[in-house]
């Protein structure tokens, strides 16, 4: 089978299926879904996005290394802060983190959890940076929080998930 013809089969097979949804009570992990038209939905979740700003600039200006450990710590420090406020980390993508929350609690979560973001970027991970490093780099992020019906689905690539909802793009392009 040529590659046109699997992507025309895979095209064909997702575009004919019908979508299977339950609700959802736990984030899922992606091996918890089908890779066909399977998706869990959520009627309120509140879902956050951290982001380091300006990163392009960061890795065309600065040594690897630098940028490297801008990048490992940022996101650590992101990462930490959502599990520890009962959020459930759904995607990585280059600079930035997305995180789900579905307590009963979730938006004031998610609130509390982006303050402490940007008081960690701030106060710990640019202390630290400037200990290290002989710069004038300030490490800037922006997090976006919307609380919407969402609904998680595999896509197939390794083992990730889409999360489809409307503040799932809109919270990503703040602008």
């Amino acid at each position: 089978m040529s590659v046109a013809d699997d992507i025309r089969s895979n095209s064909k097979d997702t575009f004919g299926t019908a979508w299977t949804v339950r609700d959802g009570q736990v984030v899922p992990a992606a091996s918890d879904l089908k890779l066909s038209n399977d998706a869990v939905r959520f009627e309120t979740a509140t879902v956050l996005y951290a982001d380091l700003d300006a990163s392009t600039g960061l890795v065309e200006s600065k040594k690897w290394e630098f940028a490297g450990q801008v990048y490992k710590t940022f996101l650590y420090a992101a990462s930490r802060l959502i599990r520890n406020h009962s959020g459930s980390i759904v995607s990585y993508d280059g600079d930035r983190v997305m995180g789900v929350f579905i307590s009963k609690t979730q938006r004031n979560d998610a609130v509390a959890c982006a303050l402490e973001i940007n008081y960690a970027v701030k106060n710990i991970v640019q202390t630290e940076l400037e200990k290290k490093w002989k710069t004038d780099f300030k490490i800037r992020h922006v997090v976006g929080i919307d609380t919407s019906t969402v609904r998680a689905a595999r896509t197939g690539f390794a083992v990730t998930m889409i999360w489809c909802g409307s503040e799932t793009r809109r919270i990503w392009r703040p602008n």
